[in-house]
């Protein structure tokens, strides 16, 4: 693997939220549980600051009030500077470009007739075996808006379409806001431990070809290494999302690291894919064949 110099981006967070992370990412299946008590919890802490400050005396409430206000002004601008500032080492100390926003369009998460697109710089360069772009992009779906952190692969041939929707961060349900029935794509229930972790989408008639990309020992990689993103698949781009709101170095980390296998092992299939004949539609489950030792 391409090694990849995380120094800048370590350095500004604090080792507490650090080890926040790395014991949130430590299990994947306990991550929607632990993803709803943490919303709980924050919940919980709102409500009893409203109570608080509803006991205050009116003059000392509006104090408190823009004191609070500038606090956390002074805090976000600081820390967004600090952040700013580690990205730019983090892209130079790996010689790769940042650059700003262009127009790409990540299929699963841009609702039809609705606006979506880049509301970051894009990070780009080699990653492994494939060149790649790490940048923000923001949904509108009905008035709701949803940012997810985005690192797309650009792969040197065409893939059949498949979505992988990641069970590990649908803790208040799917982050897909172009559901996959609205494209066309069908679910495939995989016997064996994957679909633990992800519920697969593909095109109908499609099946066969998108298994000869989708073989175990890729699948087994998605579960180790990859089970926190959904991935979408679609033409020559491939896109691993995470939330937006998981941007600390250990995501970013597992996220870039996950993306350098899973290019390595698209290229490889796409060297000896071969575009069959289309299984029938109704072919709906699919035996997983055992791992390769």
């Amino acid at each position: 693997m391409q090694p990849i110099n995380y120094d800048a981006l370590k350095n500004a967070e604090s080792a507490t939220t650090q080890a926040k992370a790395n014991q949130y990412l430590a299990d994947p299946h306990t991550a929607p549980k632990a993803t709803r008590h943490g919303i709980a919890k924050l919940i919980g802490w709102v409500i009893l600051g409203f109570i608080l400050l509803a006991l205050l005396p009116g003059a000392l409430k509006i104090l408190v009030v823009i004191l609070g206000a500038c606090g956390i002004y002074f805090y976000t601008a600081k820390y967004s500077k600090k952040h700013a500032e580690a990205l730019q080492k983090f892209v130079s100390d790996n010689n790769w470009q940042l650059t700003p926003p262009t127009a790409i369009t990540v299929p699963s998460l841009t609702p039809s007739g609705e606006s979506a697109g880049i509301t970051s710089d894009v990070i780009s360069g080699p990653l492994g075996a494939a060149p790649f772009m790490l940048y923000t992009y923001e949904s509108d779906s009905g008035g709701h808006k949803k940012a997810s952190e985005v690192v797309t692969l650009q792969l040197s041939g065409s893939l059949p379409t498949i979505t992988l929707d990641a069970l590990a961060n649908n803790a208040l349900g799917s982050n897909l806001l172009n559901r996959p029935s609205d494209r066309g794509l069908v679910e495939i229930d995989l016997e064996g431990d994957f679909q633990k972790s992800f519920k697969v989408y593909m095109e109908p008639n499609q099946q066969i070809n998108a298994l000869e990309i989708i073989t175990p020992d890729i699948m087994q990689k998605m579960v180790d290494e990859g089970a926190f993103f959904d991935i979408d698949i679609t033409g020559s781009s491939a896109h691993i999302i995470s939330a937006a709101s998981l941007i600390s170095y250990p995501y970013i980390q597992k996220q870039l690291d996950f993306g350098q296998l899973l290019a390595t092992s698209l290229e490889s299939k796409l060297r000896t894919f071969n575009a069959s004949t289309p299984a029938p539609v109704n072919q709906q489950t699919v035996q997983e064949s055992p791992t390769p030792t």
